[in-house]
This record gives structure tokens, sequence and C-alpha cells, in this order.
């Protein structure tokens, strides 16, 4: 009871979709863009909506967007629909447990980063 919990913060999903609730975000505000994950929707308690590279120079001013390192860079890159970072998370697949990851000295190497962007 100890161990999963601590292990789910390195489960981006996870920590997006509980703060997403907790920022009452209508759903017509966050968007998933390269990524998806099915923690992501329970925790937000809701399904939330993939969408493509097409779609986003028309969102609204505010609009939030999670995605993985190269959704970011497409996004928030010069030529990108204006996003910008709002927030980077540490992310891991928590159910495919590996030694490096249990091993905190070597556990820096094999995480990835997702990110919550914001429409300017």
């Amino acid at each position: 009871t100890y161990f999963y919990p601590n292990v789910l913060k390195f489960q981006s999903a996870s920590q997006i979709g509980k703060e997403i609730r907790e920022m009452n975000v209508p759903e017509d505000e966050f968007y998933l863009y390269g990524t998806h994950s099915h923690s992501l929707d329970f925790y937000a308690n809701r399904m939330t909506h993939w969408v493509d590279y097409n779609s986003m120079a028309g969102y609204s001013k505010g609009t939030l967007i999670f995605t993985d390192q190269k959704g970011m860079e497409e996004l928030c890159g010069e030529n990108g629909p204006g996003y910008t970072i709002v927030k980077s998370y540490d992310d891991y697949y928590v159910t495919a447990l590996s030694f490096e990851f249990l091993l905190k000295k070597s556990r820096e190497h094999i995480l990835t980063k997702k990110y919550l962007l914001k429409k300017i």
C-alpha cells in the first residue's frame, strides 16, 4: 500500500488527470496530442479527446494540451501554432517496472518527459 502510490507520481497521466479534475478544466479546453492514457481518463473522471495538429491553431487562448516530447517541440516551436509550456512531468510506464527504474541513481536515464501546454 505504500509502494505503488509513490511509484504513481512517475505516471504523468495520473498526475495530470488529478490536476485537471481539481482545476475544473472544461472538457472543451483540454486535449491530448501525440499521447494517450487510460489512467488520465480515470483520474480526470472523463474521456479526454485527441486532437490533430491541423486543428490546434483554431483553439482559443488558454486551451490546454497534454503531450510528449515530440508534440511539445511541434507545438512550441518557431513555426508552431502558438503554445507555451505550463508544466513538465517525469514519465514512466509503471506497469512495466524495471530494475533500472527501482534504483534511484539510474532512474533519471529511463524517464521520459510529458508536457502540459497552453495556447497563447
